[in-house]
């Protein structure tokens, strides 16, 4: 692009629990009903559009519970526990997800609830769960010295976890249960003996000729996690090496073939925690997956301060034809393909009591990012009613095939651009994904803002003096 400037548990619930005794396998202490798995199965992976390419990100507001004893004795530093959240998004923004607080921490001070008996669950959360929320409730301990669980999707009205102290310090339990919490499995399938582990080794067999690949009904369900005989048992457990490699390949007495489980793998056994930070492809699709539709309930609440941020943005071709979007989440995307040389202009229009400030960056379809507005000597702002075409032009398409993004930053404050672009030259993933990782908490929670999609943008949000309002454009150039 170039611009041309003119002047609980029971049976049905899927609950995990990890034990920290590093000498004993690590368990589930209930196996997912086979009614679980057909609906997890039931799950559409092509829904969720291609991961690899820019998506609109969703937020998952979470509410913290830290229970200490009646002193106050016990509570986790809350300066740690916002690094292991910085952590959490770090991992799972590659399936278009961003947890945000939900709201202040809260401290539950009881002597009861503080070594937390797992009987005692409903009796506890049902008088401070939030609905919209999920709620994560973190004891000293957890009686039976289990790290932490959580429900599966199909009991989406239990939004709860609960991970000890020592859960969150072992580094890989958080993202491990909310793993669970969106629709994953162990790598080594849903039960934890040998004997419960069907999955072939093979990746393309279908023993039962009903069409469909085994690894898709064996193991994980997902057949980019290859087979794993479960690295938490006695047997297996020393394959696993420190330095994150492994030993060799783990043979199968029976068939004669050998395993090559993924032991970075966020779900697996590995011994080593630290060695357990990444997930497939198809695992970060099946989550954006649960997040979208059976997650879908979690909405941040509504802000009690900041001012109505509000206006119109329209795409207009050499001519004045207008170009139509169509809205996926947040992220616009233009209904038509355009071409080399297509020349079009934009207009912005503020229906905002204030001057709203404007930045605008762009990845091309080589993934190059660059900042296209403003420059030295380009308007520094859009006073209140007023509507500009900012660039004083046209924007003129190159040669470069393919899709490219735009993200218009709109805030009360000057955004220092140069600053970002190589914040996000830097960063890895999808434009959304840079975007969102450069300048995090600052960009707006989704569920306080409206998009709307048509012949022109328009949005409405409620925005704070050090918030920043997000629009991300899709466009395909052709040939």
């Amino acid at each position: 692009m170039t611009c041309l400037r003119l002047t609980i548990l029971c049976i049905t619930c899927f609950v995990c629990l990890i034990s920290i005794q590093s000498g004993n396998t690590q368990e589930c202490a209930t196996i997912p009903s086979e009614k679980q798995i057909a609906y997890t199965r039931s799950f559409e992976l092509g829904n969720t559009r291609n991961l690899r390419i820019a998506k609109g990100i969703v937020d998952i507001p979470i509410q913290i519970h830290i229970i200490t004893d009646e002193e106050g004795n016990g509570a986790i530093d809350q300066e740690l526990l916002s690094k292991y959240i910085v952590e959490l998004n770090d991992i799972y923004l590659k399936a278009n997800i961003r947890f945000i607080l939900n709201g202040p921490i809260r401290t539950l001070k009881s002597s009861k609830y503080h070594q937390f008996d797992i009987e005692l669950e409903e009796e506890m959360a049902s008088k401070n769960d939030l609905s919209n929320a999920l709620n994560i409730y973190i004891p000293e301990s957890i009686v039976g010295g289990y790290y932490g669980y959580t429900y599966h999707p199909e009991k989406a009205h239990k939004n709860r976890m609960v991970i000890s102290q020592d859960g969150f310090h072992n580094q890989s339990t958080f993202p491990h249960e909310m793993g669970h919490f969106f629709g994953l499995y162990h790598t080594h399938g849903k039960g934890n003996s040998q004997s419960q582990n069907n999955e072939p080794i093979a990746r393309n067999s279908d023993k039962n000729n009903n069409g469909i690949v085994d690894c898709y009904e064996t193991g994980d369900d997902l057949c980019d996690t290859p087979a794993d005989p479960n690295l938490g048992l006695e047997e297996y457990r020393e394959y696993c090496l420190e330095n994150c490699e492994m030993q060799s390949k783990i043979p199968n007495q029976t068939t004669g073939e050998y395993y090559e489980p993924l032991i970075t793998n966020i779900m697996c056994y590995n011994k080593h925690p630290s060695c357990r930070r990444e997930f497939t492809q198809e695992q970060l699709t099946r989550i954006a997956q649960t997040a979208r539709n059976e997650r879908k309930h979690l909405r941040k609440q509504k802000p009690i301060s900041g001012e109505i941020i509000k206006g119109q943005i329209g795409f207009y071709q050499f001519g004045g034809k207008p170009m139509p979007l169509s809205l996926d989440i947040n992220l616009y995307q233009f209904d038509h393909k355009y071409y080399q040389n297509d020349s079009f202009y934009f207009e912005i229009q503020n229906a905002s009591t204030r001057k709203i400030y404007l930045s605008i960056i762009n990845m091309d379809a080589k993934e190059k990012v660059n900042k296209v507005y403003p420059y030295p000597g380009d308007l520094k702002y859009i006073v209140s009613k007023e509507k500009v075409n900012p660039l004083n032009g046209y924007i003129n398409l190159d040669n470069t095939i393919g899709k490219e993004y735009t993200c218009m930053l709109l805030s009360y404050f000057p955004i220092n651009g140069d600053n970002l672009v190589k914040s996000m030259r830097s960063a890895r993933g999808t434009f959304t994904q840079r975007i969102y990782s450069s300048l995090g908490n600052a960009l707006l929670p989704l569920d306080h803002v409206r998009y709307k999609e048509g012949q022109k943008i328009d949005f409405q949000g409620t925005l704070t003096d050090l918030e920043i309002l997000p629009i991300m454009i899709e466009m395909e150039h052709g040939y």
